[in-house]
């Protein structure tokens, strides 16, 4: 059925709007671009690891999908066309800090970014809905997307303007259902005032101008022509989705983005799901092994990863040779008894220089329905002796990158990936919005029981098999080496005259008595007066860390305040003779006020064990 608003409005030339904000509504700012710039991700990074989640999420048939990257610089007369295109909206762009002298330049680079073999951007076009087509034009923040899906933050589509020196995109989409060529722009800045007007961060290029009318996209074939030969969109009559970034940032090239693909899209490209042009080079399962090679920006650790995961993906069609089934599923692989003569066998491929595959079972639990019996699957191998420790984390063909710093930091190469759909629900709402790390944030708790815990076990494990399989590597032979490294002193010296008896040792004095007492409670901690509490002057002023407990590394400094906020978490304090000074996310500051005092903290994960570290502050 045609939309009819937009079949009456199509042949109006869109033109620039930013709606008025009412004074009686408040107005939310766009503030989280720093996410797909930061520590675990540059802004090209981000740019191939969104367009290829969406692409890949939106696949049409079986053929693989084919992604297209290309940046061209405009010359004089197409720079003054698209001048005059995005003229309009300097003002806006201005009032926003940007720096609007681009829009001077006589040769513009714009960035294009087109996927094929997949079904554009459905749903309804004149209304709001739950299609792709709102929810890539007109949703910040929410997700319309299968669980299953990649993307479930609403954010990611944030870094194509984030790449425009202006915070101005163009998109053309071609939708399977309907076969109509939908054409839209959009600039996302900031919230601003112009002449004393409220105008919000979202600006459209639509035909569209009523105030209060919904925005729609331009319909017009000779427009839709127009724009396609000035961006360089490819697109003709294929269904799919192309999107122009004008003025994009200098440092985004197509070096960079070939780079980008080969570190993180290796997955579906070697098992053949996925095609990526960019520029003249075209990246296939065929030739990855040949290109990822012949990158001069690939460091000496990237290229040994590579190639173990170029040995990995055939065993991904293999069933591990472990399958732990009688694993409950909610504990961690570390607590788990596993046979000793299958520890053997595993050991002795380890040893060998082999890869190690491990099927291990999660138990995902719902808030809404029954319990889902998962698993993800772990991979572990001997590193190369010049390589750095590194694991590959992954949700079907996404990796995350942030989860080998936060998660792994065993003397080996691993690969912990999840396939199965449960699991892949779990850890889809379990993932910042650049889709770089698992955290157990609202999402979780809102959709899950014991979602944390289970994402901490998942986390861990990859840790906790390489500790079962190196185990008897790792045991104390103190003398080993001595026969070895020990050799015989060739002119030894003889003591003269009596040898001096050895004194006595003298003994350690008696440890100080503690000020405190601890004892462990049912979802917390109690702190009493301990021997040395009596002496004391008082107030003594004390802090306390608390942490979970973790595999491996300092859990204080694994906190996060995902776990818990002391200074914000909803935690029952009871005390006597007690003052709290100060809340921290991980610790509290006390004045024991007299020699009696007692506190009572609860309210933590019973799942988890819980340490604690109180400590008189000097």
């Amino acid at each position: 059925m045609p939309d009819t608003e937009l079949e009456a409005t199509g042949e109006v030339t869109p033109t620039w709007r930013f709606a008025d904000i009412p004074d009686d509504q408040v107005a939310p700012d766009v503030t989280q671009r720093d996410q797909f710039r930061n520590d675990s991700v540059e802004l090209f990074q981000s740019l191939v690891r969104e367009a290829t989640q969406n692409s890949t999420d939106s696949r049409a048939g079986t053929d693989p999908v084919r992604l297209r990257f290309a940046i061209r610089t405009l010359g004089p007369e197409d720079s003054a066309a698209l001048r005059g295109l995005l003229q309009p909206i300097a003002m806006n762009c201005g009032a926003c800090k940007l720096d609007v002298g681009v829009l001077s330049s006589n040769a513009a680079r714009v960035l294009v970014v087109e996927d094929f073999n997949t079904f554009g951007l459905i749903g309804s076009v004149d209304q709001h809905d739950d299609g792709n087509f709102s929810g890539f034009w007109r949703r910040h923040g929410g997700s319309n997307k299968d669980a299953t899906k990649g993307g479930s933050h609403g954010l990611g589509k944030l870094v194509f303007s984030t790449a425009s020196q202006i915070g101005a995109i163009f998109g053309l989409t071609i939708r399977q259902d309907d076969l109509r060529p939908l054409l839209m722009g959009q600039a996302i800045l900031n919230n601003h005032k112009i002449d004393g007007k409220r105008l919000p961060a979202h600006g459209y290029w639509t035909p569209t101008q009523m105030p209060g009318q919904i925005q729609l996209p331009a319909l017009d074939e000779d427009l839709i022509s127009q724009m396609s030969a000035l961006m360089g969109f490819r697109r003709t009559t294929e269904t799919g989705l192309s999107i122009a970034v004008p003025y994009v940032l200098d440092d985004i090239s197509h070096e960079a983005l070939i780079r980008a693909v080969v570190t993180n899209y290796f997955f579906p490209i070697l098992s053949g799901d996925l095609i990526v042009e960019v520029g003249d080079i075209e990246i296939r399962k065929e030739n990855f092994a040949e290109i990822a090679s012949a990158q001069t920006g690939l460091s000496v650790d990237e290229k040994h990863r590579l190639e173990f995961v170029q040995r990995l993906v055939p065993k991904l069609g293999e069933t591990p040779e472990l399958v732990l089934s009688e694993h409950p599923g909610n504990m961690r692989l570390g607590e788990v008894e596993i046979a000793e003569d299958t520890l053997t066998v595993l050991r002795e491929q380890y040893q060998s220089g082999k890869i190690v595959s491990v099927r291990l079972p999660v138990i995902t639990q719902p808030k809404i329905g029954e319990n889902i019996a998962s698993f993800v699957d772990l991979f572990l191998t001997k590193k190369p002796e010049e390589a750095g420790p590194w694991a590959l984390f992954a949700r079907e063909s996404l990796v995350l990158p942030g989860e080998s710093r936060a998660s792994f930091s065993e003397a080996a190469f691993g690969a912990l990936i999840a396939r199965d759909p449960a699991v892949c629900s779990l850890l889809r709402d379990a993932e910042n919005p650049a889709h770089t790390k698992w955290s157990a944030h609202e999402k979780v708790k809102l959709n899950w029981r014991n979602g944390a815990g289970t994402i901490r076990n998942i986390r861990l494990s990859l840790s906790a098999l390489y500790r079962l399989i190196t185990a008897e590597l790792r045991e104390d032979h103190r003398d080993l080496l001595l026969n070895i490294l020990s050799v015989a002193d060739p002119n030894p010296k003889r003591s003269k005259g009596p040898r001096t008896r050895t004194k006595p040792d003298m003994p350690l004095p008696p440890p100080k008595p503690k000020f405190f007492s601890e004892q462990r409670v049912d979802g917390g901690f109690r702190l009493r007066p301990g021997p040395g509490a009596e002496g004391k002057e008082y107030p003594v002023r004390m802090r306390v860390r608390v942490a979970y407990d973790v595999l491996s590394g300092n859990p204080f400094k694994l906190h996060t305040p995902f776990d818990f906020d002391m200074s914000k978490s909803s935690l029952k304090f009871r005390a006597k003779s007690i003052e709290v000074a100060e809340r921290l996310p991980g610790a509290i500051v006390l004045d024991c006020t007299g020699p009696d005092f007692a506190l009572e903290v609860t309210g933590f994960d019973v799942n988890r064990d819980l340490i604690i570290d109180p400590r008189i502050v000097t």
